[in-house]
């Protein structure tokens, strides 16, 4: 069987477009799996530069959506079949797969997986189909990431003077570390959750004051964490705001009092179906399919409670699951009792001895909804 690309120009530099928006219907099953076609054998080199791309996450939706965008309907239809037939966790539900163009697939699986497993399930689905092709265009735009990235680094690179050997050991782990380097490239989004300052106590006793923000612009949503209270007024919910000057940190932004924001007049479009995903409330079994360390918002109901030594347990539940609720210091410091709603912000997601749970942070907040009294 002889399958044909669509060819042309690519804005991401590889040669082809994205396929024109597809019919979709209902996903064909494993036929792909029953055509006669020869192994699609990659060579382990390949495999890990893939990988050890993924991972980095800056070029992570450029490699998607370079081996993605080759792949015709029938085998488009197949690839997202195969991803809702992945095993927990790292399956997809198919109501979230069924209208995914391109583009939206590469958000929707840099959202549900972290980075590196995103272009790991990828690789292997493509593998699976025999689909050698779009695999080989994945590799290849990796590798030309690969030699941009590390040619970039040798600019970089501050020329080096030859040390006089004074018989010292003159290096020091402390001169190596790298600083989180300022971001000054605006971030354009679109606000739509925000929480009131909270106060937390901050490690030299004093108190300070930090607060959340959720946002969204075409290529997913971000956390933000604000630490200066003069900028709330500014995060105003469904207005475009552009950031400058801020940190990326692990799984969110982080902006302090040097950071400019700016509301903007014209307003971010951001599709109807990421916003309804955005704002949805987070269920427990949606937990489950959170990459790890990432951070959680909802509202629980409370089933136990338990005291410990400068911690609180929670065990809490929805109409999907229950899950343990680890909460440490004063944020712990609540009035709840069976029945009882739990509103959680800025939670993170934790396995602690092969056990799901969230876990409270010294940003983290909890407010209890009492019950109802009959």
């Amino acid at each position: 069987m002889t399958r044909t690309s669509r060819r042309g120009t690519c804005s991401v530099g590889m040669g082809f477009t994205c396929p024109p928006k597809f019919f979709h219907c209902s996903f064909l099953g494993n036929s792909a799996d029953q055509r006669q076609l020869p192994p699609c054998d990659i060579p382990v080199s390949c495999s890990v530069l893939l990988d050890r791309m993924g991972a980095g996450g800056a070029h992570c939706f450029d490699i998607l959506l370079c081996g993605l965008s080759n792949l015709e309907e029938y085998d488009f239809k197949n690839f997202k079949g195969k991803l809702s037939d992945a095993e927990r966790p790292y399956k997809i539900p198919l109501c979230k797969l069924e209208n995914a163009d391109v583009p939206t697939l590469a958000n929707l699986m840099i959202q549900h997986f972290d980075r590196k497993q995103a272009v790991t399930t990828t690789k292997r689905i493509l593998r699976d189909l025999h689909l050698k092709e779009a695999l080989n265009i994945m590799i290849e735009k990796a590798k030309k990431l690969s030699k941009a990235k590390g040619k970039k680094s040798l600019e970089k690179k501050p020329k080096s003077h030859p040390a006089k050997n004074t018989g010292q050991n003159t290096g020091s782990c402390k001169n190596q570390r790298t600083k989180n380097e300022m971001i000054k490239e605006p971030f354009v989004a679109k606000v739509i959750k925000v929480t009131k300052p909270l106060k937390y106590r901050y490690s030299d006793g004093k108190r300070k004051q930090v607060f959340h923000a959720l946002v969204l612009n075409a290529s997913a949503k971000t956390r933000i964490k604000i630490f200066d209270a003069e900028k709330h007024p500014l995060f105003k919910k469904n207005k475009t705001i552009e950031i400058s000057n801020y940190y990326k940190k692990e799984g969110y932004l982080q902006v302090v009092k040097h950071s400019i924001c700016e509301i903007k007049e014209e307003e971010l479009v951001i599709p109807k179906k990421m916003h309804k995903d955005a704002v949805k409330r987070t269920r427990i079994e949606d937990i489950w399919e959170m990459p790890e360390k990432s951070y959680v918002d909802g509202t629980f109901t409370v089933k136990e409670k338990r005291l410990g030594k400068g911690y609180t347990c929670f065990t809490v539940t929805d109409d999907t699951g229950e899950i343990e609720v680890m909460v440490f210091d004063e944020v712990g410091n609540v009035k709840a009792a069976e029945g009882d709603k739990l509103q959680l912000t800025w939670f993170k997601r934790n396995v602690f001895n092969s056990k799901l749970q969230l876990k409270s942070e010294m940003h983290s907040r909890i407010q209890v909804k009492k019950q109802r009294k009959k």
